[in-house]
């Protein structure tokens, strides 16, 4: 792409291909202000991937390509009038060579209490503007979610209309409906007396939509996931609300293989701790199942994709030791039991992911958000990691022998001649002790992280059962020293 506001560029980026596994980390973004991945910011290409970022310094629209090992090959700051300022939220694929991309847009000629719409540019490959609307109501300030494409190629975006500069005291789920050059057929507003609002959606088999967000006007708790059917039109059919006592809200919706639903989101469901929370319902809205997860103390799941085996793996962001936040990964199976999780920190601050996609070599690439050292200034992030969120090659995953689902640790490398390092998933102290096949005590040794290097130079070759011990939780890995 050429543009003549194109912007120094600072990129780094670690990439590997391991027995057909892709793995590579990088940050993107240019020296003088902030990028982010938005949500559902990321999509594939040929040859790679396309990410639809923002930018906190000049408020426009940022996008830049990768190659399939996270190489940088293309990078535009997308040109606004100087009457706009434009911040990205999610890209949607029309076709190989088009997309198009949903932005929070501030006419800087409008009144001061109207300070934010809906906007929808349409562009090609090479960052080439095809079209781009501006929708809103007046004296409304509106926050764009999300984007689809319709079945008759036209789009559906879904977010938040809030009276006046944006106040928290009332607002509604806000939809709006164009055809495929994007002009606007409907609008559509739904809530109660209180703060409302539309974060994710689809259309479904009868024309009709699912909208996802949360309630303070419905529910049983403080705020709930909140769940509308609308037919083709949208006019509003059911609501449904799903939560406790406490705060919890959903952030996107997918329909699974067997015609059911999942909502996902976060929340404190009992009013103290903050768990990622995902729930199956039935077309009806009636709810099948629900879990809670959590790694530390405050947790929330963004997005998920399902595999061919019903399994569901979700992303989002988790507490770490310090202040900050980590991206953060899990996958459990069908009926919603966990099967193992990671957190991933680039740097001790607000790290995070907004959106994953399953790539061809089976793996994931996650995309979200993370402060850069350098320049102290968040920037693109995205990690590709393999199927079982390996961030790199010959992590071997500990599989709890008690419990054959659960992953509990990274071990690596195994078989090992000199050391083997030791990352696990729980929080807390732990007591590593190293056995042999006869069951002999042959190593010990205590750690306060999560994480340990153990010296096995001195054992001979064969197998050995690792144990990890934390409080009345124990867990035991296989490992293999060979010199």
């Amino acid at each position: 792409m050429t543009n003549a506001k194109l912007l120094p560029v600072l990129l780094m980026f670690i990439a590997q291909t391991t027995n057909g596994q892709v793995y590579f980390e990088g940050l993107y973004g240019d020296t003088t202000s902030g990028q982010g991945i938005s949500k559902g910011g990321t999509v594939s290409v040929e040859d790679g991937y396309l990410s639809w970022a923002y930018s906190n310094g000049n408020y426009m629209p940022y996008l830049f390509r990768v190659d399939e090992e996270g190489n940088l090959t293309d990078e535009l700051f997308m040109p606004q009038p100087d009457t706009i300022n434009r911040l990205s939220h999610t890209i949607l694929t029309v076709s190989d060579t088009t997309f198009v991309g949903l932005t929070s847009v501030r006419v800087l000629t409008q009144p001061s209490d109207v300070r934010c719409d809906f906007g929808l540019v349409k562009f090609g490959i090479n960052g080439d503007v095809i079209w781009e609307h501006i929708y809103g109501m007046p004296d409304r300030y509106e926050i764009p979610q999300r984007v689809v494409q319709t079945t008759d190629d036209g789009f559906a975006m879904v977010g938040q209309a809030m009276m006046g500069t944006g106040s928290s005291e009332h607002g509604d789920v806000y939809l709006i409906r164009t055809d495929a050059n994007g002009e606007q057929l409907w609008e559509k507003t739904y809530g109660g007396s209180q703060y409302d609002a539309g974060i994710s959606l689809l259309q479904i088999s009868d024309g009709g939509f699912l909208l996802l967000g949360w309630t303070y006007s419905y529910g049983e708790g403080q705020r709930d996931f909140y769940l509308i059917k609308t037919d083709s039109l949208g006019n509003q059919q059911w609501q449904e609300t799903y939560g406790g006592d406490g705060v919890e809200g959903g952030q996107s919706i997918m329909q699974l293989a067997d015609g059911n639903y999942l909502l996902i989101g976060g929340g404190s469901p009992d009013g103290v701790d903050s768990h990622g929370r995902l729930y199956k319902v039935a077309p009806n809205g009636a709810m099948i199942w629900t879990e809670n997860y959590s790694m530390q103390n405050g947790n929330s799941l963004f997005t998920s994709v399902e595999l061919s085996d019903g399994s569901v793996v979700s992303t989002g962001l988790t507490t770490t030791d310090g202040e900050g936040n980590a991206g953060w990964l899990i996958k459990t199976d069908m009926e919603g039991q966990e099967l193992w999780q990671r957190k991933y920190n680039k740097n001790e601050h607000t790290d995070l992911f907004y959106s994953i996609l399953h790539t061809e070599d089976g793996g994931f690439l996650l995309s979200g958000v993370a402060r850069n050292s350098e320049t102290n200034s968040p920037d693109a992030w995205l990690l590709k990691v393999d199927s079982v969120g390996c961030a790199y090659p010959d992590c071997l995953v500990g599989v709890d022998e008690l419990n054959g689902s659960q992953v509990v640790a990274d071990v690596w490398p195994n078989p090992a001649d000199q050391f083997i390092s030791i990352a696990w998933q729980r929080h807390g102290e732990a007591e590593i002790s190293l056995l042999d096949m006869t069951g002999k005590e042959v190593l010990q040794q205590h750690s306060n992280n999560q994480r340990e290097v153990v010296d096995v130079s001195g054992l001979p070759n064969g197998l050995y059962v690792l144990q990890l011990l934390q409080g009345e939780v124990s867990s035991s890995l296989r490992v293999v020293v060979q010199h």
